[in-house]
């Protein structure tokens, strides 16, 4: 199993045998909701198109791509240097800054972004990229010690994304889909979209369910469906979808069939449970 060089809410590292079943041989994966990108390093297409609607994660991804090497070297010295909680909270502030100033103007340091990004990510309380209401990153500092800076992780992930030809796409489901079917109409290329939207709650659990800073709702899951099978309905293309195995989930997503898989799922920073979840393919036509 490859990690991602980042702590992210949602891997799909337990369920890739699972998933690996489903997702099957095409020329190109449209991932939907790449959040860690685990799925990107355990599969092998010859194409991929990664997609999220978080500005920031998307930058990383793309300046890692880019600038492998001066990434890494600038994000091992602050690392190294700056791992203490008061360093922490001022790179925090500067991270909200470039974020209002790239994400409001489109001007500021996308490198610098990427960097905090990064450091960010390793070193706050529990991996979980959460804003306030003023779409602010909020997360407090993880008093557990230096962070493990994940280099290999780091390579891994900028080799494939350059050997792969990777495209990085900003931007929510729709407008995502909206690409991706104008690539069908023009390119003729065979592939595979897999969607692992934000999970409906489990019974009696919170669900984190934030997406492009606002929650997507039981109507959000719905469109999506319909998107989806409309989508291989008309151009024939495989969807996988995933998501917890809840009644809403299949109110929502009534053109799929679905095939349950348990897992370990960390509910608390110390307590990991086994959790079913969904995989599901669209119904025949």
């Amino acid at each position: 199993m490859i990690k991602s060089p980042l702590r992210w809410a949602g891997s799909k590292a337990n369920v890739m045998p699972e998933l690996n079943k489903y997702l099957k041989p095409s020329e190109r994966l449209v991932d939907l909701f790449v959040g860690g990108g685990t799925v990107f390093l355990n599969t092998n297409y010859t194409r991929y198109t990664l997609c999220d609607s978080n500005f920031m994660l998307m930058n990383f991804y793309r300046e890692l791509t880019t600038n492998t090497d001066i990434f890494i070297d600038h994000a091992k010295f602050i690392f190294n240097d700056y791992g203490d909680e008061a360093s922490y909270y001022a790179f925090r502030n500067q991270y909200r800054l470039l974020c209002t100033s790239l994400e409001t103007y489109g001007k500021g340091d996308k490198g610098a972004a990427a960097l905090l990004f990064l450091y960010l990510n390793r070193h706050c309380y529990g991996g979980v990229y959460r804003c306030n209401e003023k779409g602010e990153f909020n997360m407090a500092y993880s008093k557990v010690g230096k962070a493990r800076f994940p280099e290999k992780e780091l390579r891994l992930f900028a080799e494939k994304a350059k050997d792969t030809h990777a495209t990085f796409l900003v931007g929510d489901f729709r407008q995502a889909l909206s690409v991706v079917t104008g690539r069908l109409f023009t390119q003729h290329e065979s592939l595979i979209i897999y969607a692992d939207p934000p999970y409906f709650p489990m019974e009696g659990r919170k669900s984190f369910n934030k997406y492009g800073g606002k929650p997507f709702s039981k109507a959000d899951h719905e469109e999506l469906n319909n998107i989806l099978i409309g989508t291989a309905e008309y151009f024939g293309s495989q969807i996988v979808l995933s998501n917890s195995d809840t009644k809403d989930t299949r109110e929502a997503y009534t053109g799929f069939e679905f095939f349950p898989v348990e897992t370990l799922r960390k509910l608390a920073p110390k307590t990991r449970e086994k959790v079913k979840e969904l995989i599901g393919i669209p119904l025949p036509f």
